[in-house]
């Protein structure tokens, strides 16, 4: 009898082969170690990071579903005023990732960011830029709006305007985020504007204002919630 042939013929009878159970919990190459000749059951227990992706990218759409559809929730801020139809966040990532996924196009609109304990809110206002003659869109504005939420006390920054009499109506706002520095003193929103049919970035904005051009103490603290609230134009 060859080698080979009684090789196989001890497989055959069970040999002294040694099975061990394996778990897997991250992804990877594993190899039988020495002295093992295979694994049996084996477990695989791997996170799909693609799906989880997925549901975070789906929930947040639903969260912007639902206030667009005025299903969004009603807060108080600490000055006693209330917010209706809001996204509420508890993390600066989440709010930036909320700001994200929100697109302006058509008439254009706003989206205000409220600290609940702040005294002093912030509006990046989406406007259309009508032709002077045709009265058609030919551009795209941004504007900052710094309201005190005590007085009323409101100032508009200007944020510019890009325009093209030719493809205006093709452009849409992406928004990057929205950004408190100096101690919530100060806001800043990142924007671009894109042409929607290519998805290529025209111009991009950075649009910031402080508390204090309405005399407001400042916009929040970083460990209280923030309210979203969006109106499509």
């Amino acid at each position: 009898m060859s080698f080979i042939a009684g090789y196989l013929l001890g497989l055959g009878q069970g040999g002294s082969k040694v099975i061990k159970p394996l778990t897997v919990t991250e992804n990877g190459t594993y190899k039988a170690p020495e002295g093992v000749d295979g694994y049996d059951p084996v477990i695989v227990d791997v996170p799909d990071r693609y799906d989880e992706g997925y549901k975070d990218a789906k929930d947040l759409n639903q969260k912007i579903i639902e206030q667009l559809n005025g299903d969004g929730d009603t807060v108080t801020d600490d000055n006693g005023n209330t917010i209706e139809n809001a996204i509420v966040s508890d993390d600066p990532d989440y709010t930036n990732d909320i700001m994200k996924n929100i697109v302006f196009s058509g008439g254009g609109g706003s989206v205000t960011v409220q600290n609940l304990s702040g005294d002093a809110k912030a509006t990046l206002i989406v406007s259309r830029v009508p032709h002077d003659v045709t009265g058609a869109d030919c551009g795209v504005r941004l504007d900052l709006l710094i309201t005190n939420t005590l007085t009323g006390a409101t100032f508009v920054q200007n944020g510019g305007s890009v325009v093209n009499e030719a493809f205006g109506k093709n452009f849409n706002v992406r928004l990057e985020g929205v950004f408190f520095t100096d101690n919530m003193h100060r806001v800043n929103f990142h924007a671009w504007i894109y042409d929607k049919r290519t998805g290529e970035g025209i111009r991009f904005y950075d649009v910031g204002s402080i508390s204090s051009i309405v005399d407001a103490e400042k916009f929040g603290t970083s460990d209280n919630q923030t309210a979203i609230t969006q109106e499509q134009g």
